[in-house]
């Protein structure tokens, strides 16, 4: 009898060593950052509607979370943190709904962030977040309207490739999240969202032709069917049969066959100018992307500034040899630190060895 009291004497001591043993094991467990789970690893960024969350391995101390966790949106985003007790992650969210497109979002994790057991994180991580851009279909060319010049992108970014959209091969009018591509202005041009800019996508200019996302100003600009001209030869001809098969009838299509019958025909060809040229920036006003084209008769080292009505210098655009023909840039209203800069009224300014050009243009927010 006093043998098997021994054995259970011996067998509740183990017992009560192994959970000591856990016990303590459990309160010194390494407590880490452990990913962003909603984080695609096929592509770089996040949807513009998909919540951020930022996983840890073992439940947070939300008293900890907050006053040791900060973000900020470059492009002044209000951003919200979300925290459910019992949770092993914490959510970043627009007040508003939706990130803005194309944010760039800094997260920084401080070294008192502790695990619900109180075991701290040690050591602070920052990380940047990347926020994928919004299609509206059709407006290839992100400048706020629908009309003909959203025919040129096509052309520059034929048969370039990209992620797919996840409502891919809507055409419905509306923005629509999707992941930047390695070119992010290509990323507009693939109206159906399948992932390849191709002649269907012209379909998606003529079911939302004059539409529009933002306030613009129309310009009588007719320079795009000049450069419709330098694009591939067998452009033209593909999306000119695309659109006739489309099933929109409208006098969108009708403008949009009208625009292209000439280059297909290779009727009314028009001279190239024989002197620097520099266009409108469009769209105008803008917010926050606006862009630039300008023609060169022969090659020739280009510098376009950007400086605001005082004079002050706040970003080189260009400042290269470029080639004879057509090119075009894009500013998106920041300075040379990439900060933002505010609403109102700046100056683009193009020089060459043996000219000078400057436009007025006008930034909204």
């Amino acid at each position: 009898m006093n043998i098997d009291n021994g054995k259970k004497i011996c067998f509740l001591l183990l017992i009560i060593s192994f959970l000591v043993t856990y016990s303590v094991k459990a309160q010194t467990q390494e407590f880490t950052f452990d990913s962003l789970t909603t984080f695609s690893a096929e592509y770089d960024d996040f949807l513009m509607n998909q919540p951020i969350q930022i996983w840890f391995n073992d439940v947070l101390d939300f008293f900890t979370l907050d006053p040791n966790t900060s973000f900020q949106s470059l492009l002044s985003d209000s951003l919200i943190l979300r925290y459910t007790i019992g949770n092993h992650y914490f959510t970043i969210e627009s007040y508003y709904g939706y990130f803005k497109p194309l944010d760039n979002i800094s997260v920084t994790l401080g070294a008192d962030i502790a695990s619900g057991r109180g075991v701290p994180l040690g050591a602070s991580h920052t990380f940047d977040i990347k926020i994928g851009p919004a299609v509206y279909p059709g407006d290839t060319d992100n400048n706020g309207i629908v009309d003909e010049r959203d025919i040129l992108p096509l052309g520059i970014f034929w048969q370039d490739t990209g992620p797919m959209r996840p409502d891919s091969a809507s055409l419905i009018w509306g923005m629509k999240p999707t992941y930047r591509w390695d070119v992010v202005r290509a990323t507009y041009a693939d109206a159906d969202g399948n992932g390849i800019v191709e002649a269907h996508d012209i379909c998606g200019i003529s079911d939302n032709f004059g539409r529009t996302q933002i306030v613009f100003t129309p310009e009588n600009n007719k320079d795009y069917l000049t450069l419709l001209k330098q694009t591939r030869p067998d452009f033209a001809a593909q999306i000119y049969a695309a659109l006739v098969d489309c099933s929109n009838k409208g006098t969108g299509k009708q403008a949009l066959l009208d625009a292209l019958e000439p280059i297909v025909n290779r009727v009314s060809e028009a001279p190239l100018p024989k002197e620097i040229v520099l266009n409108q920036n469009y769209p105008n006003p803008f917010n926050p992307n606006t862009t630039i084209e300008f023609f060169l008769p022969e090659g020739t080292n280009v510098t376009i500034l950007v400086f605001n009505v005082t004079g002050q210098d706040i970003k080189t655009l260009i400042n290269k040899t470029m080639p004879r023909g057509f090119s075009q840039v894009v500013w998106d209203g920041t300075d040379y630190n990439n900060n933002p800069v505010s609403s109102g009224i700046y100056f683009y300014r193009l020089n060459t060895e043996d000219m000078s050009i400057v436009k007025r243009m006008l930034l909204l927010k």
